[in-house]
């Protein structure tokens, strides 16, 4: 009776959650796909923020007379 109650517990989440599976390889290649995610939006947030700088404040030989003609 235990292992059929847990078995219909496991079933439950399982339906509950969306989660075909329950086995470590799905978590890992979760757990990677956001790591991932996460080095993306830091590198795009550190080019950003370069761009950002360099339309703040140009480098001075953008500035000069000869960048005008």
């Amino acid at each position: 009776m235990k292992n059929g109650l847990q078995n219909f517990l496991a079933y439950c989440y399982m339906c509950y959650t969306g989660k075909a599976r329950l086995d470590k390889t799905q978590n890992d290649i979760h757990d990677k796909l956001i790591l991932v995610g996460f080095v993306l939006l830091f590198i795009l947030g550190i080019i950003i923020g370069c761009a950002i700088c360099f339309l703040i404040q140009p480098p001075s030989y953008f500035s000069t007379e000869l960048a005008f003609l």
